[in-house]
């Protein structure tokens, strides 16, 4: 995750910095091969800067490697999405009893402040 950490110049200590997401590469993988990923970097020399999916070798068959390289087009993803998805879906042990809760607390302010 690339982010910035913006001052606002608010005297008070509690609203003062924002942070702000410049862009994304989160991946899931199996035995170091590359699941699914999310993607989103909109500054980089590719010409796929919106938000998009990968899906990887390790969930393709031998006749479905075309996607490997596709870029599935999506809306942005948080990084708590992205741990949702492993732990509801994919079967990955959470660490703590509460991350449900947690991650929607911090979700939440993720899209209380997102610009878009």
């Amino acid at each position: 995750m690339h982010f910035e950490v913006l001052d606002l110049g608010r005297a008070k200590r509690r609203g003062r910095f924002r942070v702000t997401t410049q862009g994304y590469m989160y991946a899931v993988s199996v035995r170091s091969q590359e699941l699914l990923a999310a993607h989103w970097h909109p500054t980089s020399t590719s010409p796929f800067t919106d938000p998009h999916w990968h899906i990887g070798a390790a969930a393709l068959t031998p006749d479905g490697v075309y996607l490997e390289r596709a870029h599935i087009p999506s809306p942005r993803v948080s990084f708590e999405q992205m741990i949702r998805l492993t732990i509801d879906q994919m079967g990955v042990a959470p660490r703590r009893e509460d991350w449900s809760e947690l991650l929607e607390r911090t979700e939440a302010l993720f899209r209380k402040h997102s610009s878009w």
